[in-house]
């Protein structure tokens, strides 16, 4: 390239990140950088900087470069529960930009818990050559901001926690995006993500034995690969998943690295590993990397121009609400022991803005929904009743016990659970359980009510009601 060519990059800055709960995932750059707005206006005006590479390029005048220190650094292999976790990458924005994609500060309206599971355990590594990053740069010079995004938010009602409101709020956000990229970090990494749905056999203990087993040998992993042979290796291998970006480097390593499997060759995958590793250098480490977020409404804010302060209130109120929204996973389960062949059971949600009741999979027994609605769930179960020879009598039925998996989009504040029960005669069972993440909301073989409202301190917090 010529000593006048533009760093391209340098146009993410500014532009618009879409990082809500359901469906964000901090983990993967390409699915972030899929969808793009313009917020900050970039400069016409521009600067020459010299890139590590020693050649010259132009970027926009309200940016700034800022060369690493070069050489590589190895973020040591983490495992946690799906909640600390996210509480480890909230807490920490030097942690998120050594293992996520995004990195965003606790004042950032952005959780890391959208993107994980509470009811899996997950391991993380990465290996970083950080080469230089790119920033937006406030000092002297005036933020100016896209036009058309004041005159959309113009058009919002003020924020409060109402239903139409919060519809409206959301697709402004899906539209526009809710958080802005203000620096781009290039270089390269091999980032590494592996999770399992966490059981009574596959504890956090158990995981990292087997994923230590599986990445053994990889950067300073180091792992006891005789329990491959055990059947609990076996079991997380074929329910485990992983996510491996690797960016920079030599491209046929970087491919094979993130398309092939240790346990398939693991001396191969090793040398090739290392190969890509011992081959960084400032020519191959100039890809993006990481990206650090701020919420639309803080940039706006901290502009310091008094005519977006409207505009930064609405966005940041409603950010701070949506934001705060958890997603848990758990599971609703049944027992019935009765003459009903087809039992059927509801469990419900108080109905409040960005609450929802979702079934996700079957579980264990023949239990299947039947009716779904945004916060209530409805399932009816095969119970397979023994015949009697006495019809009034009641006998406990063999093979009346399932579960379904199903996931809670809540906000943090007290709420309230509605279980309905058959009316037929018998004893039946029904439990809403989130934990780790949330609570066990349970109306028991031993509640003789049919139907009960439950109050919960919160479907965030764990905790045991009802009876």
């Amino acid at each position: 390239m010529g000593s006048t060519s533009q760093f391209t990059d340098a146009q993410l800055l500014g532009q618009s990140v879409v990082l809500l709960p359901r469906g964000s995932d901090a983990f993967d750059l390409d699915v972030v950088l899929d969808q793009k707005r313009r917020i900050v206006t970039l400069s016409e005006d521009e600067s020459s900087v010299t890139f590590p590479d020693g050649n010259t390029y132009a970027i926009p005048k309200n940016t700034k470069l800022t060369n690493s220190a070069g050489g590589t650094t190895t973020n040591s292999m983490r495992v946690e529960t799906g909640t600390d976790l996210a509480n480890t990458l909230d807490t920490s924005a030097s942690f998120s930009a050594s293992y996520a994609g995004v990195s965003a500060s606790t004042s950032s309206q952005y959780s890391y818990a959208h993107s994980l599971s509470t009811a899996k355990v997950y391991g993380v590594m990465s290996v970083d050559h950080r080469s230089f990053f790119v920033e937006l740069d406030y000092d002297g010079s005036p933020v100016v901001v896209n036009e058309k995004l004041l005159a959309a938010v113009e058009g919002l009602p003020d924020w409060k926690v109402e239903q139409t409101t919060f519809d409206q709020y959301m697709k402004f956000f899906n539209d526009w995006g809710t958080h802005v990229m203000e620096s781009c970090v290039f270089g390269a990494r091999y980032q590494l993500k592996v999770n399992n749905e966490l059981t009574k056999t596959e504890t956090k203990e158990m995981f990292e034995l087997h994923v230590k087993a599986e990445y053994n040998g990889i950067a300073d992993v180091s792992g006891d690969v005789s329990v491959k042979t055990s059947s609990t290796y076996q079991a997380y291998r074929r329910t485990r998943e992983n996510q491996v970006y690797v960016r920079g480097g030599t491209s046929a390593s970087s491919i094979e690295l993130s398309t092939s499997q240790p346990d398939d060759n693991p001396e191969q995958y090793r040398k090739t590993f290392n190969e890509w590793a011992q081959t960084l250098n400032n020519s191959n480490t100039a890809s993006l990397v990481n990206i650090r977020v701020d919420s639309i409404g803080n940039i706006l804010r901290k502009s310091g121009n008094p005519d977006y302060e409207p505009a930064a209130r609405k966005l940041i109120d409603a950010l701070g609400y949506i934001s705060a929204l958890r997603v848990i996973q758990g599971q609703i389960s049944v027992e019935s022991f009765g003459i009903t062949e087809q039992p059927e059971y509801t469990c419900s949600l108080q109905d409040i803005p960005g609450m929802q009741l979702k079934y996700l999979s079957a579980g264990s027994g023949n239990l299947s929904p039947v009716d779904q609605k945004p916060t209530s769930l409805r399932l009816r179960l095969q119970a397979n009743p023994t015949p009697s020879s006495q019809p009034d009598v009641i006998e406990p039925q063999s093979g009346t016990s399932a579960w379904v998996s199903v996931q809670v989009t809540t906000p943090q504040e007290a709420s309230a659970v509605h279980l309905e029960k058959p009316t037929d005669k018998g004893w039946y069972s029904l439990v809403l359980d989130l934990q780790p993440g949330g609570p066990k909301v349970q109306s028991t073989v031993d509640d003789k009510q049919t139907t009960r409202d439950i109050p919960v301190d919160s479907l965030a917090i764990s905790g045991t009601y009802g009876t």
